[in-house]
């Protein structure tokens, strides 16, 4: 029997990887890219993650994913909805830096008034409502940004994000965030439920703001669109799809 989540999984079996030879091509160009640092860097990576020897920014988009706390967080609710008002008006400084690069800014409302799951008790999301999630955050390539940023407002502090990191690579709570007792006890309930998956781990630990990265993620892989991650989340999302 397939499961929502199964449409995801034949996705990923099929993505491209990179382009070697774009990646050397370009590391070619760049023949003294020893001498440029950081620059000679992402020359190649961004040919290799394009597909173009030649790659070119020229659409930029920054999209910002806003989450939905954990039951009883009617605070870090009110702080989405301000936050996200905040992006709407120009008046956050994350809007003034994307006008600073000339980047588009999409900032996206992941039903903020909506609490997620108890994770230290319960799942996160429901299949069907994570698979949902996913596919809403690869809508943002409908703008065909030749780059692609992520990041989130996270409704409770990181806490999901560090739940899904330390699923994913081991340690206890407190290597990955302050609270450490409520990671724990996330982490050791997917563990008494025999989680391995990437995927499920993603749906039990993480919030809307990290599902909806992923899917983000996913989506610019297979349009060939590279992408930088900004914050815990973002990069919680990666590590769940890495596993």
């Amino acid at each position: 029997m397939t499961t929502p989540l199964d449409d995801i999984r034949t996705l990923m079996k099929g993505l491209p990887g990179p382009d070697e030879a774009a990646r050397a091509a370009a590391a070619a160009a760049l023949a003294q890219a020893a001498t440029l640092g950081r620059l000679g860097d992402l020359g190649p990576w961004l040919a290799a993650w394009s597909g173009k020897a030649k790659p070119e920014i020229r659409r930029p988009i920054l999209a910002v994913y806003a989450g939905a706390p954990a039951p009883g967080g009617l605070e870090a609710a009110e702080a989405g909805r301000t936050a996200l008002e905040a992006i709407a008006s120009g008046q956050a400084v994350v809007s003034r830096i994307a006008q600073g690069l000339g980047a588009g800014l999409e900032a996206f409302d992941l039903a903020v008034d909506r609490p997620i799951g108890a994770i230290a008790t319960a799942p996160a999301l429901g299949e069907r409502e994570c698979a949902a999630t996913m596919a809403f955050g690869m809508e943002v390539l409908a703008k065909q940004p030749d780059i692609l940023m992520l990041a989130d407002i996270s409704p409770d502090q990181g806490r999901s994000a560090a739940a899904v990191a330390c699923a994913v690579f081991g340690g206890a709570g407190g290597d990955w965030h302050a609270d450490a007792d409520l990671v724990d006890a996330a982490v050791a309930r997917a563990r008494r439920e025999g989680l391995v998956d990437g995927l499920d781990i993603l749906r039990q630990l993480g919030g809307r703001e990290i599902a909806a990265a992923a899917g983000a993620i996913l989506g610019a892989r297979a349009q060939k669109t590279p992408v930088i991650l900004d914050g815990y989340g973002p990069c919680a999302a990666a590590a769940a799809l890495r596993k």
